[in-house]
C-alpha cells in the first residue's frame, strides 16, 4: 500500500517498481464527492465515492492528490 501517506491520507506517490512494468494502480475512496488529481490534473471522471474504485496505470509515476481521504494500492507487475 502506498498511501495514505501525507496530508491525512489525502495525497501519495506512485512510482512503478519494474522498467518492463506498465505501473499500474488502485485508488480507493473513504469519503463521497471526493475529486482526484494526477499530477495537479483533475480527472475529468468523478467525483468518487466510498463505493468506488478507480484503476490507472502509469509509464513513469504520477503524484496521485484527491480532496478527501484515499488509499492507493499497485495492483500490477510483470513478475
Amino acid at each position: 500500500m502506498l498511501a495514505p501517506s501525507s496530508n491525512w491520507g489525502k495525497e501519495a506517490a506512485f512510482y512503478k517498481y519494474l522498467p518492463e512494468d506498465f505501473g499500474e494502480f488502485m485508488v480507493l475512496f473513504e469519503n463521497e464527492n471526493t475529486d482526484v488529481y494526477f499530477d495537479e490534473e483533475k480527472l475529468s471522471i468523478g467525483p468518487f465515492g466510498h463505493d468506488d474504485y478507480l484503476i490507472a496505470g502509469t509509464p513513469t509515476g504520477v503524484y496521485v492528490r484527491a480532496t478527501g481521504p484515499i488509499y492507493v494500492v499497485a495492483v500490477s507487475a510483470k513478475n
